[in-house]
C-alpha cells in the first residue's frame, strides 16, 4: 500500500531541471507559431499527467468505503435541479472551509508559473481528500477550499464523521507530506499552514436555491452554520481544525477531542469559548456560538489508518509491531463485519467483538503475551458509566505436538456491544511475560453509536 508521502510524490514533480528542459523544448516549438520569447517563458513549469484519484485508492478503503467519489466542483448534485428555477429547499448540510495560511508569500519565493503549479497541486490535493471522505467540493477561492459533507439519503450523523475525518486526513496530508516536499523544493520553510474550520446546520438551519440569474448563478447553501464554518476555519490556530458547537453537541463528541483556542494579551493568555465576533440575533442578544478545537493527537490516533502510519506522527502514543493486529467487528443482519474505526456510526444494540491476532512465534520468543483491553465509554448518556474497565486476556506459548507444528497465528477476542450514544473507545496493550512492562504494541479503535431516537 502507497504511503502518503508516496502518494504526495505523485502530486508534487520537484525535479525542477528535467522539468524546465522539458518546458524548453516545448516553447521553442511553440515560439514560431506564437512569437512568444523563450527567455519570456522559461520559467513555465509544466503540467505533469497526474491520477486525480491517487488519494482517494488509498484512503477509501481504509476509511471502508468503496467506488470513487466522482463528484466534480459546483452545484451539489442533490439541489442541482434547482439551477433552472427559483424553488428553495430545506435540508442540512455540514460545510468545510480549508484555507491554506501563507500561500500568497509564494508569489514572492517564486515565479508566477510555478507559484501557480505548487498552489493548484496543493489545491489538487485537498480535493482529493475531501472526496476521498464523500465529500462534494463547492468552491475554489484563490487558496482556500468549501466543500458540502451529506446530503439526500446520507445521515446527518454519517456527515458529520465523514467531515471530521476529512479534516484530519486534510491535516495530516498538508502537515507531514505536501509542506516537506515543498519545502524540500525551496530549500528553506515557506511557513505554510492548513486552518479548516467545519460546521452542521440541521434541516430547519440551511436553505437551498439558485444566487444569481440566468447564467450567472450558482445554486448553494444559505444558512448561519454555513457562514459559520468560513468564521470559524478563519479563527483556526495555524493547523487546526475549528469545529462549531452544533457539530459537537448533536453526536455528543467527548471533550477529551477537543480544546479551547487560547488567546494571549498583555502576557495574559485566556481561553476563547465563543465564536468572534459574538454576533446578536434580532432581540440584540449574543447568541454565544460555541466553538472548539479538534485534539489532534488524540483524535488521530483512532483513524483507521495503519499503525505504522499512526504511531510516526507527532505525540502519537502508539506502537506498532507487526506481529500483532488489532481489529473490531459488528453483527449486521446475522453477519460479522469489519468495523473501521470512527468511520460510521451504529446503531445502539448491535453486538461487537474486538479480536487480537499475534504471530505465535512472538507469543513464543517472550514466553506468553499479556493484553490488555481498555474500555472507555463517553457521552451522556453513558451516566456513570464512563470509567475505564480493564480486561486482561493471556496467549500462552504453543509448541508442535504428534500432529505438527502450531498454527502460526493465535487469536483472542472481546465482546463488547453498542449501548450509549457518542464516540466510545476500546485501546489494546500488549506486553510479553517476558517483559511486563514494557509494551510491544499499542492502538486504539473509537467506535460512533448512533442515539435511540
Amino acid at each position: 500500500m502507497d504511503s502518503l508521502n508516496d502518494v504526495t510524490r505523485k502530486y508534487f514533480d520537484f525535479d525542477r531541471s528535467s522539468r524546465l528542459e522539458k518546458s524548453k523544448r516545448k516553447l521553442v516549438a511553440e515560439s514560431f507559431d506564437s512569437n512568444v520569447s523563450l527567455e519570456a517563458a522559461s520559467g513555465t513549469l509544466p503540467e505533469t499527467p497526474l491520477d486525480e484519484y491517487s488519494y482517494q485508492n488509498v484512503l477509501r478503503p481504509l476509511f471502508g468505503k468503496s467506488d470513487l467519489n466522482y463528484q466534480g466542483i459546483g452545484s451539489h448534485p442533490d439541489f442541482k435541479h434547482l439551477e433552472g428555477q427559483d424553488d428553495v429547499e430545506l435540508h442540512y448540510i455540514v460545510t468545510m472551509f480549508v484555507d491554506i495560511k501563507g500561500s500568497t508569500r509564494l508569489n514572492l519565493l517564486l515565479d508566477l508559473h510555478d507559484a501557480f503549479y505548487v498552489k493548484n497541486r496543493i489545491l489538487q490535493a485537498a480535493i482529493d481528500v475531501v472526496r476521498s471522505l464523500d465529500g462534494h467540493p463547492h468552491r475554489l477561492m484563490g487558496d482556500a477550499l468549501m466543500a458540502f459533507f451529506g446530503g439526500k439519503g446520507v445521515k446527518k450523523e454519517t456527515a458529520i464523521a465523514d467531515a471530521i475525518n476529512a479534516a484530519a486526513m486534510l491535516r495530516i496530508a498538508m502537515l507531514e507530506s505536501v509542506f516537506p516536499q515543498l519545502d524540500n523544493y525551496l530549500q528553506s520553510s515557506a511557513n505554510l499552514a492548513i486552518r479548516v474550520g467545519i460546521d452542521f446546520g440541521d434541516d430547519g438551519e440551511v436553505l437551498w436555491g439558485r444566487y444569481g440569474h440566468g447564467n450567472v448563478c450558482e445554486v448553494t447553501a444559505q444558512g448561519l452554520h454555513v457562514d459559520c464554518a468560513s468564521k470559524l476555519q478563519s479563527k483556526a490556530s495555524s493547523n487546526y481544525i475549528m469545529m462549531g458547537g452544533n457539530i459537537t453537541q448533536y453526536i455528543d463528541f467527548p471533550i477529551q477531542y477537543t480544546s479551547l483556542k487560547v488567546k494571549e494579551k498583555n502576557g495574559l493568555k485566556n481561553e476563547v469559548h465563543y465564536l468572534e465576533p459574538n454576533i446578536t440575533d434580532r432581540d440584540n442578544r449574543s447568541i454565544n456560538y460555541k466553538m472548539y478545537h479538534l485534539n489532534h493527537d488524540e483524535f488521530v490516533d483512532l483513524l483507521p489508518l495503519p499503525v505504522s502510519w499512526k504511531s510516526s506522527l507527532n505525540n502519537s502514543r502508539l506502537l506498532e509491531n507487526r506481529s500483532v493486529r488489532f481489529s473490531c467487528e459488528v453483527c449486521e443482519d446475522g453477519s460479522w463485519n469489519t468495523y473501521k474505526s470512527v468511520s460510521r456510526f451504529l446503531p445502539p444494540n448491535l453486538n461487537l467483538r474486538f479480536k487480537v491476532k499475534v504471530a505465535t512465534d512472538m507469543v513464543n520468543r517472550y514466553g506468553g503475551l499479556i493484553v490488555k483491553f481498555i474500555k472507555k465509554n463517553n457521552g451522556s448518556e453513558a451516566g456513570d458509566d464512563i470509567k475505564p474497565v480493564e480486561t486482561l486476556k493471556y496467549f500462552h506459548p504453543a509448541r508442535g505436538g504428534k500432529y505438527g507444528a502450531p498454527s502460526p497465528y493465535m487469536e483472542l477476542e472481546v465482546p463488547e456491544g453498542t449501548l450509549y450514544r457518542g464516540l466510545h473507545t476500546m485501546s489494546v496493550e500488549v506486553y510479553g511475560k517476558s517483559a511486563p512492562n514494557i509494551a510491544l504494541f499499542s492502538d486504539r479503535i473509537g467506535v460512533y453509536i448512533s442515539g435511540k431516537k
